[in-house]
């Protein structure tokens, strides 16, 4: 019990949430921050209604995912480090099943507001200056969808930073006192990623909701707290990068192996072609030889002369 104390590696299952909050990453930087900077450089939305669409709801849709599975990343953590003799068993399948059920709640939860939007407010999707992207004419919704979004996303917001913040500060309770309680030396690998990938959430979205709630009519505040919701999504890399010994030799090999690769295509490129390479051989080896052979009847001349 002391060893697993000591060290508390991070769980397979622990892994793959993390996993699937590096894909939800990776959806909403491909989805939603990358047409965001091109409509902000080009200053107007340029890649069709449809992708306009898509982004609103994939921003919801990541961003409720984002949420929940944060929230199980940290209770995750906490039980493994309330239980750890129980968790080790914890598989990479386990993972994936509650994950995949997680992305299923997220579905479930935006499935009518979803569903209304594309097929009664098609027509009401407008491009904003204000944030640099697509949304619906808020004045268009019913009144059901209006309570559905306000109690949903009240829900959602409330659960996720009081679940984040309370686990949190469980975890660093626990963590301290494990610490004090054995003598070996103590990973925080595990404990790290957790507090800075939490810590990444609530500078990303804290700001923007308590704006929202706050009903501030600025619209340069809204425009800044907007923006700092991409921090989360650009700030989990490094946050992988900085606590995760193999995520960093994971992109060392990849860095190295790509430069490797780079040199060896530009060493070919300047180097001689394997045809001449051969033909060089072989005429030096002739030009070798010439010399050894001359000498050798020079050598057998001298001694039939002699005799």
């Amino acid at each position: 019990s002391s060893g697993i104390n000591a060290e508390w590696p991070l769980r397979p299952g622990i892994v793959v949430v993390i996993q699937h909050l590096a894909v939800c990453n990776l959806i909403v930087a491909v989805l939603r921050l990358l047409p965001t900077t091109l409509a902000i450089a080009i200053d107007d939305w340029v890649i069709g209604e449809m992708l306009g669409h898509v982004q609103f709801h994939v921003s919801n849709y990541c961003f409720t995912a984002t949420s929940i599975l944060t929230i199980v990343m940290s209770v995750l953590k906490l039980i493994c480090l309330m239980q750890p003799l129980r968790t080790v068993s914890w598989s990479k399948t386990l993972g994936h099943r509650v994950c995949g059920s997680m992305w299923v709640l997220s579905l479930a939860i935006l499935a009518p507001g979803i569903f209304y939007n594309l097929l009664y407010s098609r027509q009401h999707l407008f491009f904003t200056y204000g944030f640099y992207t697509c949304v619906y004419k808020g004045d268009t919704f019913p009144r059901w969808l209006v309570k559905f979004y306000y109690f949903g996303y009240t829900t959602i917001i409330t659960t996720t930073f009081g679940a984040l913040f309370i686990s949190s500060l469980l975890i660093l309770v626990f963590a301290r006192r494990a610490a004090r309680r054995h003598r070996e030396g103590l990973r925080w690998e595990g404990v790290l990623i957790v507090i800075l990938t939490v810590a990444s959430f609530f500078v990303s979205y804290l700001p923007w909701f308590v704006a929202k709630s706050g009903r501030i009519n600025n619209m340069v505040v809204f425009r800044v707290t907007y923006f700092i919701t991409f921090v989360n999504t650009s700030a989990n890399f490094f946050v992988y990068a900085l606590s995760i010994t193999s995520f960093r030799n994971f992109l060392r090999m990849k860095v190295f192996s790509l430069g490797g690769r780079f040199f060896r295509e530009k060493y070919t490129e300047y180097s001689v072609p394997t045809s001449m390479s051969i033909s060089l051989a072989h005429s030096t080896t002739e030009r070798i030889r010439f010399p050894q052979n001359s000498l050798k009847k020079f050598r057998e001349s001298r001694v039939s002369q002699r005799s």
